[in-house]
């Protein structure tokens, strides 16, 4: 088994390290366990950074899909027809999408 190990560890090392840095004492000592399993933690800590990029990067895309204050107030205004929603609870989602919805023409305008 120690061989298995040894082969699999110390030759990608081998092909990475010029010869004139190969040493005896630096492949023993890249074969024990502690630096295996720190070279491994290493790789997982790349992983997991890359992971965490490309995870925000499309968490990112998702939230450009919601809904723009102006569906929303129309939603709004199809459910107080209907009488689903009081005239004062209609006004007051009103006010607030108002100043939504002119944030993003403002926002819009600024992109152009």
């Amino acid at each position: 088994m120690h061989n298995i190990r040894h082969s699999l560890i110390s030759e990608p090392l081998r092909e990475v390290l010029s010869p004139a840095r190969q040493s005896p004492a630096m492949q023993e000592f890249l074969t024990t366990p502690i630096a295996e399993a720190v070279l491994w933690v290493s790789v997982l800590l790349m992983l997991l950074a890359v992971g965490y990029y490309l995870v925000r990067r499309f968490r990112d895309r998702i939230d450009d899909d919601r809904p723009t204050a102006s569906d929303l107030l129309t939603n709004f205004r199809e459910m107080h027809h209907e009488g689903d929603i009081s005239e004062t609870e209609f006004r007051t989602i009103k006010t607030v999408l108002g100043r939504k919805l002119q944030e993003e023409l403002k926002d819009a305008e600024g992109d152009e």
